[in-house]
């Protein structure tokens, strides 16, 4: 009697300790990596906002074009995976990566703010941030001489909405006046037609405007830096560390130089591996 009174008794402990284990001692499995989800479906989702050189709508060709394009091909042909590009806006880049609505974020610039939810692989390239004006307003008793007269009360600068340069001069401008626009495009339009002043953003994709609009030129000096790179969901160390894998190899491939080659971009240099 005392046997099975023990055993009983046993068998409850081991039960208790079982159930304590499994609500309070047991880890949760941990979530699948996007690296494992995107070769098992065979598609690779990549959300993009219109950035050029890296990434836009080429109206000649009637497709996208730029850097991105050939960089994520390369990607995807590695992984044997479909691309898929989805397109979003700056603003909402960031709640379109964690809602799942894709896989991973175009090329971007590095960003505390997009850290925050996000994960930053590379980075790429370097590039001085600058401010374009039209040319008729440059020059010694104008309104413009250098990128240092642009902060004064009355100049409005044009940016896109949730960019690297909102984030960045939003923190710096004491006098000027911020204007969010949906996209680069839209600030493109806003500067030739007058609405902004200035066209606040990366030296690379000023020098290609310039050039594109005769009236339009650079003020010298830059207002700062910022590095590219891409963004992956936050957490996912698997897939970080392929990608980083991955920009480290087309570095030292000669890849990364031969797209900026390809798409003639300039005013960046590619920042070397460690």
């Amino acid at each position: 009697m005392r046997i099975k009174r023990s055993l009983r008794v046993a068998i409850v402990f081991t039960l208790l300790v079982f159930v304590l284990l499994l609500v309070s001692g047991i880890p949760a499995k941990a979530a699948e990596s996007k690296l494992n989800t995107v070769t098992k479906s065979g598609t690779l989702r990549v959300g993009w906002a219109n950035w050029l050189p890296y990434i836009y709508m080429d109206a000649k060709i009637g497709k996208l074009n730029g850097f991105s394009i050939d960089f994520f091909e390369e990607m995807a042909k590695i992984l044997n995976v479909k691309l898929s590009w989805v397109e979003d806006k700056w603003a909402t880049l960031n709640a379109g990566l964690a809602a799942n609505k894709f896989d991973i974020m175009c090329n971007a610039n590095k960003s505390l703010q997009r850290a925050m939810v996000t994960d930053f692989a590379g980075p790429i390239t370097r590039t001085g941030m600058r401010y374009l004006v039209r040319k008729n307003e440059v020059g010694t008793g104008k309104r413009f001489v250098t990128s240092n007269d642009v902060d004064k009360k009355g100049v409005k600068i044009g940016i896109a909405m949730g960019s690297t340069s909102d984030k960045k001069l939003t923190d710096m401008l004491k006098n000027a006046e911020l204007v969010r626009l949906p996209g680069d495009p839209d600030v493109i339009v806003g500067i030739r037609t007058k609405r902004v002043d200035v066209y606040a953003t990366d030296e690379m994709t000023l020098i290609l405007l310039e050039k594109e609009y005769p009236e339009l030129t650079i003020l010298p000096g830059s207002w700062s830096s910022s590095e590219m790179g891409l963004y992956v969901p936050q957490g996912d160390q698997v897939l970080l560390n392929w990608v980083n894998w991955f920009i480290w190899d087309m570095k030292e491939s000669g890849k990364i130089q031969e797209w900026l080659d390809k798409h003639t971009i300039t005013g960046v240099t590619i920042v070397p591996n460690r």
